[in-house]
């Protein structure tokens, strides 16, 4: 068992211990370094085996309050990683494969997920977000995005192409009514689209010929989020 570790990288490090394949690492207020960056003169001490493996526990400074939970596997981080604010709520989490960032998510105070982020081959394929009461606001990909109103309704709807508003684009009034829907190429309304103010009957019109007031509001809509 290890109760002390000199110096790394020039500071003073005490309470880092290792228990079986349980990897303890103390006090949460330095920076976060991987195990096996540590001052390779130490290593040996460290990891006998040079592949650590195991649970990985991080605390509050002088407290015993965890901050941050996950494990390792052959020295790279495997499976999900949880992080704590001091009162013990949920702040943040990843979840890695062999290494491997997969999801990255946030949490709101009342551990609601706020934000999810995933991966894939180390790019982002999808971003979503919640409300706090735990409904879907928004899904985004790469080719599309999808927007909700608080109460669940949907709100919007965008299609891409190279980052380019291309294809359908509807948007919605909050009490679910279709307010907008016609197709954009390269971010430019094609002119032909079906429109109607809030509780009027959906009709047929041309864009370019709409008020200038409601082509704005359309496209603010439509940019704004």
């Amino acid at each position: 068992m290890i109760t002390l570790i000199p110096t790394v990288y020039g500071q003073e490090y005490t309470k880092t211990f290792f228990k079986g394949d349980s990897v303890y690492v103390y006090p949460y207020s330095f920076p976060l370094v991987k195990p096996w960056d540590y001052d390779r003169t130490n290593e040996h001490l460290l990891f006998p085996d040079s592949l650590p493996s195991g649970k990985w526990i991080q605390y509050f400074e002088d407290t015993t309050s965890i901050a941050g939970i996950g494990n390792y596997v052959n020295s790279v981080k495997d499976g999900e990683f949880l992080f704590f604010e001091p009162d013990g709520k949920l702040s943040y989490s990843h979840k890695y494969e062999r290494g491997k960032m997969l999801i990255y998510a946030y949490f709101y105070e009342n551990e609601n997920k706020k934000t999810e982020i995933t991966f894939n081959n180390s790019k982002i394929s999808e971003i979503r977000e919640w409300y706090d009461n735990g409904k879907l606001k928004a899904d985004t990909k790469k080719d599309k995005q999808l927007f909700w109103y608080e109460n669940g309704q949907m709100q919007l709807e965008k299609n891409y192409n190279s980052n380019l508003l291309d294809g359908l684009v509807m948007s919605w009034y909050e009490d679910g009514q279709l307010q907008y829907k016609g197709y954009w190429r390269n971010n430019v309304p094609e002119d032909k689209c079906l429109f109607a103010r809030h509780t009027k009957k959906m009709k047929y019109r041309n864009f370019n010929s709409l008020p200038k007031k409601l082509k704005r509001q359309i496209k603010y809509n439509i940019y704004s989020l």
